[in-house]
Formats: C-alpha cells, structure tokens, sequence
C-alpha cells in the first residue's frame, strides 16, 4: 500500500512539474493571417525561417513569453519559407520580424533578434 501512494504523490509531483504547452497559431494563406489578426486583442507575428539562427535563438524566449502571458497574449509564427505570399504582402525584407497587433492595428515592429526583457517591456506596454 505504501508504495502506491508513493508512486500517487510522484506522479502528481512530475505532472504538476510539466511546462505548459504553447499555444502557437498558424496561418497558411493571407485570409487566414487576417483572421488571426482580427480575432485577437493583442497578437504578435513572428515571421521566421528553419535556417535563420536569429529566429532559432528567438524562438524559445516566444514561448517562455507566451506561457508568462497567458491568454492576454497570443503569437503567431510565420514561417517564411513555407508562406512566402503572406511575408511578401506584409514586405517582411528581413527576419526574424516581429509585428505587435493591438486591436488589429500595428503598434510596433522589430527586425532582428531582442532580449526577452526588451521584448517584455513592449509587450506590458501595451496590454
């Protein structure tokens, strides 16, 4: 008997341990990416490539923001390569490019790569 609650309480120690899933969205066609834009109060699109190291090392402070946010705040990744056509109707020239929505409107955009704090500050700003 011991043994199954020990067994109960590891588990309920290992599972409450886990991180939370990020909850990244994605669009395929333009029509999608304005339906992203239009239904969230406060979304960042992240327009990123495989290959870019710049967006590979922005990659996990988006979702360390993501999980800290919650629902206040909602990212969408673009890769770049796979859906060039909304990239090139947004004139993304270079990534990773961040564009911060509020309301459907663009607030703020960035290229290159930011600090999480940096990125924070813009983000709590914002809300």
């Amino acid at each position: 008997m011991k043994k199954i609650i020990y067994f109960l309480i590891a588990l309920a120690l290992f599972t409450s341990c886990q991180p939370k899933e990020v909850k990244t969205l994605s669009a395929d066609t333009m029509d999608d990416y304005q339906k992203m834009i239009i239904d969230k109060p406060l979304i960042l699109v992240d327009f990123n490539a495989s290959w870019c190291g710049p967006c590979r090392q922005l990659s996990p402070i988006l979702n360390e923001i993501e999980i800290e946010k919650g629902d206040a705040l909602h990212i969408l990744k673009i890769n770049t390569d796979l859906y060039p056509n909304i990239s090139t109707a947004m004139q993304i020239d270079g990534i990773p490019a961040l564009i911060l929505y509020k309301n459907n409107e663009i607030i703020w955009q960035h290229v290159g790569l930011i600090s999480k704090e940096e990125l924070n500050k813009i983000i709590s700003a914002n809300q």
